[in-house]
Protein backbone atom coordinates (compact mmCIF):
# COMPACT_ATOMS: atom_id res chain seq x y z
CA UNK A 1 0.00 0.00 0.00
CA UNK A 2 2.93 2.41 1.07
CA UNK A 3 4.87 1.39 -2.36
CA UNK A 4 1.25 2.41 -4.57
CA UNK A 5 0.65 5.56 -2.35
CA UNK A 6 4.37 6.48 -2.96
CA UNK A 7 4.05 5.93 -6.91
CA UNK A 8 0.84 7.98 -6.90
CA UNK A 9 2.26 10.60 -5.31
CA UNK A 10 5.30 10.97 -7.20
CA UNK A 11 3.45 10.83 -10.54
CA UNK A 12 0.82 13.83 -9.46
CA UNK A 13 4.12 15.64 -8.36
CA UNK A 14 5.55 14.47 -12.20
CA UNK A 15 2.73 15.86 -13.24
CA UNK A 16 2.45 19.07 -12.01
CA UNK A 17 5.80 19.52 -12.57
CA UNK A 18 5.70 19.21 -16.22
CA UNK A 19 2.52 20.96 -16.58
CA UNK A 20 3.88 23.91 -15.14
CA UNK A 21 7.00 23.43 -17.18
CA UNK A 22 4.82 23.69 -20.69
CA UNK A 23 2.81 26.78 -19.29
CA UNK A 24 5.81 28.43 -18.75
CA UNK A 25 7.44 27.39 -21.95
CA UNK A 26 4.35 28.45 -23.89
CA UNK A 27 3.88 31.80 -21.89
CA UNK A 28 8.16 32.83 -22.74
CA UNK A 29 7.29 31.88 -26.28
CA UNK A 30 3.90 33.92 -26.59
CA UNK A 31 5.82 37.37 -24.69
CA UNK A 32 9.43 37.26 -26.19
CA UNK A 33 10.08 39.65 -28.81
CA UNK A 34 10.01 38.15 -32.36
CA UNK A 35 13.20 38.31 -34.28
CA UNK A 36 11.69 39.62 -38.09
CA UNK A 37 12.92 40.00 -41.69
CA UNK A 38 13.12 43.60 -42.86
CA UNK A 39 10.39 42.52 -45.62
CA UNK A 40 8.30 41.44 -43.13
CA UNK A 41 8.78 45.14 -41.47
CA UNK A 42 8.20 46.59 -44.43
CA UNK A 43 4.72 44.83 -45.17
CA UNK A 44 3.73 45.48 -41.46
CA UNK A 45 4.52 48.97 -41.72
CA UNK A 46 2.39 49.45 -44.78
CA UNK A 47 -0.39 47.10 -43.63
CA UNK A 48 -0.24 49.08 -40.27
CA UNK A 49 0.06 52.55 -40.10
CA UNK A 50 0.59 52.95 -36.60
CA UNK A 51 3.23 50.48 -36.16
CA UNK A 52 6.49 52.79 -34.78
CA UNK A 53 10.00 52.38 -36.13
CA UNK A 54 12.35 52.61 -33.34
CA UNK A 55 16.22 52.97 -34.27
CA UNK A 56 17.94 52.00 -31.19
CA UNK A 57 22.01 53.27 -32.31
CA UNK A 58 23.45 55.89 -30.87
CA UNK A 59 22.30 59.90 -32.01
CA UNK A 60 25.80 59.82 -34.29
CA UNK A 61 24.64 56.42 -35.91
CA UNK A 62 21.07 57.62 -36.43
CA UNK A 63 22.60 61.04 -38.28
CA UNK A 64 24.57 59.20 -40.54
CA UNK A 65 21.51 57.11 -42.09
CA UNK A 66 18.81 55.26 -40.62
CA UNK A 67 15.28 53.95 -42.01
CA UNK A 68 12.96 56.86 -43.23
CA UNK A 69 10.19 57.82 -40.37
CA UNK A 70 12.37 55.81 -37.84
CA UNK A 71 12.58 57.30 -34.58
CA UNK A 72 15.56 57.17 -32.38
CA UNK A 73 15.37 56.32 -29.15
CA UNK A 74 18.79 55.16 -27.83
CA UNK A 75 19.51 52.03 -26.21
CA UNK A 76 20.77 53.93 -22.98
CA UNK A 77 17.69 55.90 -22.52
CA UNK A 78 15.46 52.18 -22.98
CA UNK A 79 18.38 50.52 -20.18
CA UNK A 80 17.55 54.36 -17.86
CA UNK A 81 13.65 53.52 -18.36
CA UNK A 82 13.87 50.07 -17.39
CA UNK A 83 15.75 50.81 -14.18
CA UNK A 84 12.96 52.50 -13.23
CA UNK A 85 10.20 49.88 -14.25
CA UNK A 86 8.32 52.27 -16.45
CA UNK A 87 6.99 53.16 -19.76
CA UNK A 88 9.45 54.83 -21.75
CA UNK A 89 8.48 58.19 -21.78
CA UNK A 90 9.77 58.16 -25.99
CA UNK A 91 7.31 54.92 -26.18
CA UNK A 92 4.09 55.74 -24.55
CA UNK A 93 1.74 53.35 -25.98
CA UNK A 94 2.84 49.74 -24.61
CA UNK A 95 -0.12 48.22 -27.03
CA UNK A 96 1.52 49.56 -29.96
CA UNK A 97 3.66 47.77 -32.50
CA UNK A 98 7.20 48.68 -32.20
CA UNK A 99 9.88 47.43 -34.89
CA UNK A 100 13.45 48.05 -33.64
CA UNK A 101 16.38 47.91 -35.09
CA UNK A 102 20.02 48.75 -34.75
CA UNK A 103 23.57 48.33 -36.65
CA UNK A 104 23.78 44.58 -36.15
CA UNK A 105 20.98 43.48 -34.32
CA UNK A 106 22.80 42.93 -30.78
CA UNK A 107 21.64 46.39 -29.35
CA UNK A 108 17.76 45.93 -30.55
CA UNK A 109 17.42 42.05 -29.52
CA UNK A 110 18.80 43.29 -25.71
CA UNK A 111 16.31 46.61 -26.23
CA UNK A 112 13.54 44.32 -27.19
CA UNK A 113 13.93 41.89 -24.39
CA UNK A 114 13.78 45.10 -21.66
CA UNK A 115 10.75 46.71 -23.41
CA UNK A 116 9.08 43.01 -23.31
CA UNK A 117 10.13 42.74 -19.51
CA UNK A 118 8.76 46.05 -18.67
CA UNK A 119 5.03 45.07 -20.24
CA UNK A 120 5.43 46.36 -23.52
CA UNK A 121 3.33 43.54 -25.70
CA UNK A 122 3.97 44.11 -29.60
CA UNK A 123 7.61 44.09 -30.17
CA UNK A 124 9.95 42.91 -32.98
CA UNK A 125 13.39 42.74 -33.44
CA UNK A 126 14.27 43.95 -37.11
CA UNK A 127 18.18 42.88 -36.43
CA UNK A 128 20.55 45.04 -38.38
CA UNK A 129 20.34 48.26 -40.33
CA UNK A 130 23.06 46.50 -42.18
CA UNK A 131 20.26 44.01 -43.67
CA UNK A 132 18.35 47.01 -44.66
CA UNK A 133 17.79 47.37 -48.88
CA UNK A 134 15.64 50.19 -48.76
CA UNK A 135 16.72 54.10 -49.02
CA UNK A 136 17.85 55.59 -45.72
CA UNK A 137 17.26 59.01 -44.20
CA UNK A 138 20.38 61.26 -42.91
CA UNK A 139 20.01 64.26 -40.40
CA UNK A 140 18.72 64.25 -37.06
CA UNK A 141 14.95 63.91 -37.29
CA UNK A 142 11.95 61.98 -35.13
CA UNK A 143 14.40 61.63 -31.83
CA UNK A 144 12.61 61.46 -29.22
CA UNK A 145 13.73 62.43 -25.60
CA UNK A 146 12.74 61.20 -22.16
CA UNK A 147 12.22 63.83 -19.89
CA UNK A 148 14.49 64.01 -17.27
Amino acid sequence: MKDWLRNKLFSGIAAVALVSVLLYGVFWLMTRPRAISFETAVKMMKSDKDCIVVDVRTEQEYVRGHIPGAILVPLTQIRRGAGKKVKIAALPDKAKRYLLYCHSGRRSDEAAGILASIGYQRIYNLGGIVDWKGKLETGLVNVRKDAE
